[in-house]
């Protein structure tokens, strides 16, 4: 997986391309540690655009990612899931823990509202 990584705003904002399957889900979980801990990140922004498929450790990571950011009040938001991703996070009851928008403009935007 590749992860292309800025910072706007206090938000980290990850960009992921591949598949967020084991080796992915090592290389999210790499990257994104230092921001769930940094008080100066108030949210992390996950662009799903580019991402394949995802497995059930994937799905894991990002619950925990939210649990980690839930107790400093940051927040974790998700944009661009296809149809099936999209799908997947509803099912699974995803949107109730975390922010699911379509473009990475409205998510960005979304932080301003949480």
């Amino acid at each position: 997986m590749e992860i292309a990584h800025r910072i706007e705003d206090n938000i980290s904002i990850l960009s992921l391309k591949g598949d967020l399957t084991a080796e992915g889900v090592d290389r999210l979980q790499e990257t994104v540690h230092p921001f769930v801990s940094d008080p100066m990140i108030r949210g992390i922004l996950l662009n799903f655009e580019n991402v394949g498929s995802i497995s059930s450790s994937g799905v894991s990571l990002l619950i925990s990612i939210y649990r980690d950011l839930e107790p400093r009040e940051a927040n974790l938001v998700v944009c661009h899931l296809n149809r099936r991703h999209n799908s997947l996070f509803y099912t699974m009851g995803l949107d109730k823990v975390m922010r699911i928008l379509v473009t990475e403009e409205d998510a960005l935007k979304s932080f301003d509202v949480i």
